[in-house]
């Protein structure tokens, strides 16, 4: 099974390292330098208030159903027409239901307008990766792979092209950015049901009343757990942009170091993706979940660190590359809010883990502590500090969470982190330290500093025994 993980990232990896960075650092950075703070920080505001689409659509089907096909493909035929119809029915609800709350939230009828293409593409994302679900639960995860990239390789093509064609750019406008990406959306969703469909057929979609109950039922921990996350991940961008007295600015400029926080926690949403339903199944057959887990931690934890380390002490390069105009006071929020991407990167691992064994009481204990420190934290800084307080609220709330999850994750699973890693672990980070230090005594340029730092960090990996060489050639062999 960790051979088999460590397959299938590596080609997920590649895919969206191919794919994704480019969305993120090429088409989306470049329509905020375009527009500007103002614009895109009240499409990023609405943005997030959109992602409650996913929460109130999916109300925890996706983990549930997830983690449910992995340990009962067989109920395949059964158990897909009939949530897919109900997911569909919730898409409906939540829609309403969004549309008033931005209507209760004081938005004119311009931006209501831009919310409502946005909850649509938060719906249609949100039946993406419903498919994806089934798809990873069936351990199809060669068409998952294909579906992981589409939407943002359609995208790509569709808002570049309103960038660099002469004859488009006058179009380009926050409403165009968005039906774009809506029409991404839809065909990466048809791609989907065409693939399940390819490989499981005769499917009659119906809805039925009292199989909506019954997954609901079974599904209200995950979609409370999801909702509380939410609330202490997203919110900020929503309470920035309601309660700050420039709060279109601040918010603009809170998207520009979320946007690399974004990138970073891409990758270790893709492990997440790998590991829920591994998880499941080791669960369901009494495995020991130790190595797998221990081999996520290798692969993902320490490479974050690095690249976070090399963000932070380069921010003022990252900054001025990224963007057209900044300021000390952004760049300093940039640096903060990738610090975030530390503590993600281990509740990816060890939360996912918690909803594999389906221990939705824990993580739902902290995720009322993290909701609890969050808003409360909020609501006290935004108004005085802006973007600067919501990303202070971010990390203490991150790291606080982050380090309940892993605790109770060990001690429920009895995952057990060998001596040679916790030895290693200390070798790498403790030489990591030295890399950073021979950079400020050299005095290096940013870009030599960053090529040092980079190859230092890939050679650690391996020096350090994090990652053997010999693993790597196995890997490769396998796959030949």
């Amino acid at each position: 099974m960790k051979k088999r993980f460590v397959q299938n990232l590596f080609l997920l990896l590649f895919l969206n390292l191919l794919i994704k960075p480019v969305w993120i650092l090429g088409i989306d950075r470049q329509v905020q330098n375009i527009l500007g703070e103002e614009a895109y920080g009240l499409y990023f505001s609405l943005f997030s208030l959109g992602l409650l689409v996913q929460v109130l659509q999916d109300l925890g089907i996706n983990n549930f159903n997830n983690r449910h096909m992995a340990q009962n493909e067989q109920l395949f035929h059964y158990y897909f027409p009939k949530i897919f119809t109900l997911k569909i029915t919730l898409n409906v609800l939540a829609f309403a239901v969004l549309m008033l709350v931005g209507l209760a939230l004081g938005y004119g009828a311009n931006s209501l307008k831009l919310l409502a293409i946005i909850l649509v593409n938060q719906s249609l994302l949100s039946l993406v990766l419903f498919i994806r679900s089934n798809l990873g639960g069936l351990h199809l995860f060669k068409k998952d792979r294909i579906i992981s990239v589409l939407d943002r390789l359609i995208a790509i093509i569709t808002v570049g092209a309103l960038l660099v064609v002469p004859a488009l750019t006058d179009l380009l406008s926050i409403k165009m950015f968005v039906l774009s990406q809506t029409v991404a959306y839809f065909i990466t969703l048809l791609v989907g049901v065409q693939f399940l469909f390819g490989t499981k057929i005769k499917l009659k979609f119906r809805f039925s009343m009292p199989f909506a109950v019954s997954i609901i039922k079974q599904s209200l921990p995950y979609a409370l757990l999801i909702l509380m996350m939410f609330v202490y991940t997203r919110t900020d961008a929503v309470m920035i942009e309601r309660i700050h007295p420039n709060g279109q600015y601040e918010t603009g400029v809170y998207a520009k170091g979320f946007r690399i926080l974004d990138a970073l926690n891409m990758i270790s949403y893709l492990f997440a993706v790998l590991l829920l339903p591994m998880f499941s199944r080791m669960i369901k057959n009494n495995e020991d979940l130790s190595p797998l887990a221990n081999t996520a931690i290798r692969l993902l934890l320490f490479p974050m660190v690095s690249a976070v380390a090399i963000g932070v002490i380069f921010k003022e390069y990252w900054m001025v590359l990224l963007y057209w105009n900044t300021d000390q006071y952004q760049t300093f929020i940039f640096a903060l809010t990738l610090l975030n991407a530390i503590p993600m990167a281990m509740v990816y691992i060890f939360g996912t883990l918690l909803t594999a064994g389906g221990k939705l009481k824990w993580l739902n204990i902290v995720a009322v502590l993290g909701v609890l420190l969050n808003i409360s934290l909020n609501l006290y800084l935004i108004p005085t500090h802006g973007a600067l307080g919501a990303t202070y609220a971010t990390i203490l709330t991150q790291f606080v969470t982050a380090a309940v999850q892993v605790i109770i994750a060990i001690v429920i699973f009895k995952v057990k982190i060998p001596s040679t890693l916790q030895f290693q672990s200390a070798v790498f980070f403790g030489l990591l330290l030295f890399g950073i230090i021979i950079h400020y005594y050299l005095k290096l340029s940013d870009f030599m500093g960053i090529t040092f730092l980079s190859l230092w960090s890939i050679a650690l990996f391996f020096l350090s025994g994090i990652f053997k060489i010999s693993e790597v050639r196995n890997i490769l062999e396998s796959r030949r």
